[in-house]
This record gives C-alpha cells, structure tokens and sequence, in this order.
C-alpha cells in the first residue's frame, strides 16, 4: 500500500465533495494549480479513469458517492441493495449472484445467515424500521495498484457510519489479517472523505461470545485506529458506539 500524492488526493476530494460535479477549471482554481496539470492527472491517473467519470457537460464526478446511501458500490460488488431487499432475497438467488467469486456455496450461506441476524438483532432494538433504507454490499473489490486494494467480504452502510466487514475462519487474529483491515480502511477513507465514519469489522467465525477491540498505527504512525473483532453472534456489538444498542 502507497501514499496517494497530495495533488491527486486534492482533485478527489474536490470532486467527491461536489454533488453536483465539477469542471476542471474549478478544480484548478480551488488547488491554485495549472489547469494543463488537472487535465492531465484526469486522463492519465488510474484513480480518475476508474473512480471518476465525465458526465455529458464536462463535469467530472465520483462514481461512489461520498454521502449516505453511497450509491456506486454496486460497480464494485457482487451485491448491493438496501435492506429490505435483502432480507427478501432466497439462499439461492442470492448464491447465483455471488457464485462467480472465490466464495463456495457454504461460505456465501453463513456470511447471508450472519448479516441477516445482525438485521433481526437491530430490528428487536431499534423501534422504527429507517434501517431497512441501509445499503448492504457484498464482496466489495476496488483494486488500485500502487495505491490501495479493497476486498471486503461485506459492506453496511448507514447514516452514521460504514461499516467494512471482513469474515475470518479462525477465533483469533494474525497480525497479518489485522494489517489486512486497516488496508481496507485506507481505500475507504480515500473514497469517502475524512467526514464519513469508518468502523472496520472483524469476524471471527470459529469464536463464540467474543468482542473486543485492537488498534493499529496509522500510516504516519501518529493516530491509533480502533478495529471491532467479534464472533457472528454478538456482531451488534460493532455497532454499539453508533447506536447505543446495550444501553436500551
């Protein structure tokens, strides 16, 4: 994983900010850059030719959107639909769509299993039902080399925060697959701005009753960054410091 240079970085975030798009010439102004310099990082730089897109008047924009309900993930997953769609979808419906992964039938079931207990779990204590207009993503893959890869095996995504899940068929954590996570939160980051709420997730699939927390060092090694590692039956837990579930 590599740094994304400063002057990239700033063309995406004005980008990812705008709703509404953004020309080149603004771009330019805002950095306080050579417009010849934009153009060219816009049409030369792998980040823009497969995370941006130019709409028909010469506006650049994000193919993800950087705000709730962060639509674009559908271009980079096997899967994405709200809530309420996805607690309707059949075991084998929802195999066919993922089948063309690395994930064997098996392993498909107990990721759809654990993801819709998590939503009974939220819907026994949340008393209105706004968490069926989540999105929910699955085998997410963004892959920019030389900048950051991201294969999350499932993505939420609410108003408060997202929430990247990984699925590990152990009960504990390798330094490695920790190192793992945080990569996914570097691409995360990147593609949805400092603004949006990342809480990494670890599941531990062969664990009972567990949760906990670990932290790693950021790139500068400066910032600790918190990443939630529980067992599939008590998943809610990774969202507790949200939505204060425990506390009701």
């Amino acid at each position: 994983m590599a740094d994304i240079g400063y002057f990239e970085n700033g063309i995406y975030s004005i980008i990812r900010d705008s709703k509404k798009g953004v020309m080149p010439l603004t771009i330019a102004r805002d950095l306080k850059a050579d417009l010849m310099d934009v153009r060219r990082a816009l049409t030369s730089s792998r980040i823009f030719r497969e995370l941006c897109y130019e709409d028909s008047n010469g506006r650049f924009r994000t193919i993800i959107s950087g705000h709730f309900p962060y639509s674009g993930f559908e271009h980079f997953s096997a899967y994405y639909d709200i809530i309420s769609n996805f607690v309707e979808i059949g075991e084998d419906e929802f195999y066919e769509k993922l089948k063309a992964n690395f994930f064997n039938k098996k392993e498909i079931n107990v990721m759809r299993c654990t993801m819709l207990g998590l939503i009974t779990d939220i819907d026994s204590m949340i008393n209105n039902k706004s968490y069926n207009l989540w999105s929910i993503a699955f085998n997410v893959s963004i892959s920019l080399k030389g900048a950051f890869s991201i294969k999350s095996d499932a993505l939420l995504m609410t108003p408060d925060a997202v929430f990247p899940i990984m699925f590990f068929n152990s009960d504990k954590l390798s330094e490695r697959e920790i190192n793992l996570t945080y990569e996914q939160l570097y691409g995360y980051s990147f593609i949805l701005g400092e603004k949006c709420r990342i809480i990494p997730i670890d599941v531990l699939m062969k664990a009972s009753n567990y949760y906990s927390k670990v932290s790693v060092k950021d790139s500068n090694q400066k910032k600790n960054i918190p990443i939630s590692v529980c067992s599939r039956d008590i998943l809610y837990n990774a969202l507790d410091e949200i939505y204060g579930f425990l506390k009701k």
